[in-house]
Formats: structure tokens, C-alpha cells, sequence
């Protein structure tokens, strides 16, 4: 997973700022599964693109659908990586709401 908890480079100087909360790592892991989607997204149209070049230029195609393959295995890793995000999102959600249920009773 990518998202790390260091502090946003602009709140460096600010002590109080030095603290991160559970919302900023939740921000921070949306974001970052969001970013992991549109890549997945853009590496799946590229691959297509490419084997559909490979459909054209038969000549080159053995290097269109290896560059394809590349592009759909990084489109796999990319969803992988959104899922992990969304997986620590929950996790956090149910840190969270049992940090809740404690301080009720």
C-alpha cells in the first residue's frame, strides 16, 4: 500500500499539525484507491489500443501483444493496490467504531 501518514509537506512547521488523525489516513486512502482505478482504467485502454494495432500491423504484432499483456498485468496490480486501500479503509471504519462502542459503555 502507498499512503503513508508522514505529515503533508506544507504542515511540517506547525507542532499541532505533527499529529495525523484517523480521517487523514482515510482521505489519504481514498485518494490514493482513486488514483489506483484511473490507472487501472488508462492501462486497460492502452492495451486495447495495442491489440488492436497488433490487429493492423500484423507484421509487429507479436511486440503490440506483449506490450498489451505488460499493460493488462499492470491494470491488475493497479486494481490489487485500489483493493488493499479499500481493505485498510474498512479496517480503520471498524477501529473506529469500536473506539465508539468502548467509550459508550
Amino acid at each position: 500500500m502507498t499512503t503513508t501518514l508522514a505529515p503533508a509537506p506544507e504542515s511540517v512547521g506547525s507542532p499541532a499539525r505533527l499529529r495525523r488523525t484517523s480521517a487523514d489516513f482515510l482521505s489519504e486512502a481514498a485518494r490514493a484507491a482513486r488514483v489506483d482505478r484511473v490507472r487501472a482504467r488508462e492501462a486497460r485502454a492502452m492495451a486495447a489500443a495495442c491489440e488492436h494495432r497488433a490487429r493492423r500491423a500484423p507484421s509487429q504484432s507479436a511486440m503490440y501483444l506483449r506490450e498489451a499483456l505488460r499493460l493488462r498485468r499492470e491494470a491488475a496490480a493497479f486494481e490489487i493496490d485500489a483493493a488493499l486501500h479499500d481493505e485498510a479503509i474498512a479496517a480503520v471504519w471498524q477501529l473506529i467504531d469500536a473506539g465508539d462502542v468502548r467509550a459508550a459503555h
